[in-house]
């Protein structure tokens, strides 16, 4: 009974020393293991914007951790060193945490894919991949590239920026080079839309509009507009100003259509009488 009882208490004595290890072992250096050891991250940002790739790692050597490029496996870092000559790229870190991000400035094109966080522990390499997405959202001005308008009316110019990856800091409007956004006599609404199941006309997700008003055009209103947001190309149309504040551009366009239509009746009228004066020949003649 004796020997029992002393095997007894070994055994939980060794029990209590094996739960304590366990509970370090997870709070240590393998508790960043495991939190790294997560499945491919997909992270999508817009052309020109700033990426930051994240990595969170405790309980290692600055020396121990590793950024690749893995479209030409190429070292960006290693701890806080960067070996590339690109300045864009950078790591994000402060002593004592457990933050090793790869920061990217002014995202291009050519910066999208697979980048790979490698860290050496106790337990082995660590590898975290992130795959880098880059978007190159356009902006849009609805309707055709010309617009018309007269002296004294209300002109709206409405450009759409569709699929954008978060909402453009900025939708700056320009007319021919000089930005007009807080310019007399002009207002400039951006928003965001959603699908309205009471339009016919359903938006896609992350849509945004920006409307240009120009409350009373006049004559030097006339020349390029281009819709500049802060995360999406450009776009420009023309609109042109008519003097003549009796007689719209539609009207116009009708008379031009209505004169058209008659020049061709009277050509027809031309070419029946003609028919008609061979047929009254060709009679006489036989």
């Amino acid at each position: 009974m004796f020997v029992l009882g002393v095997l007894l208490v070994l055994l939980v004595l060794q029990l209590s020393e094996s739960s304590l290890q366990i509970n370090q072992y997870l709070q240590g250096g393998v508790s960043a293991a495991l939190e790294s050891r997560v499945s491919r991250m997909n992270l999508t940002v817009a052309q020109g914007s700033t990426a930051r790739l994240s990595c969170n790692i405790r309980n290692i050597e600055d020396d121990g951790i590793s950024w690749i490029r893995l479209k030409d496996y190429h070292i960006l870092t290693n701890g806080q060193v960067t070996y590339t000559r690109d300045a864009r790229f950078s790591i994000l870190h402060s002593p004592g945490s457990g933050e090793w991000s790869l920061q990217i400035v002014g995202v291009q094109m050519r910066d999208a894919g697979e980048y790979q966080c490698q860290a050496a522990t106790s337990t082995g390499t660590i590898t975290l991949s992130t795959v880098l997405h880059v978007a190159n959202p356009q902006a849009r001005i609805l309707g055709s590239r010309e617009k018309h308008g007269k002296v004294g009316d209300l002109v709206q110019i409405t450009c759409e920026l569709r699929d954008n990856v978060g909402t453009p800091e900025f939708v700056f409007w320009y007319h021919n080079q000089t930005m007009i956004n807080f310019q007399t006599g002009v207002r400039v609404t951006t928003s965001i839309i959603g699908p309205d199941v009471s339009q016919l006309w359903l938006a896609s997700p992350n849509t945004t509009m920006s409307r240009l008003d120009i409350r009373r055009t006049r004559m030097e209103h006339a020349g390029e507009y281009t819709c500049a947001p802060s995360n999406s190309g450009n776009d420009t149309i023309r609109l042109y100003v008519s003097a003549d504040s009796s007689l719209s551009f539609q009207q116009l366009e009708q008379s031009s259509s209505l004169t058209s239509s008659n020049g061709g009746q009277t050509h027809l009228l031309f070419i029946s009488g003609q028919i008609s004066c061979l047929f009254l020949l060709l009679k006489f003649v036989f």
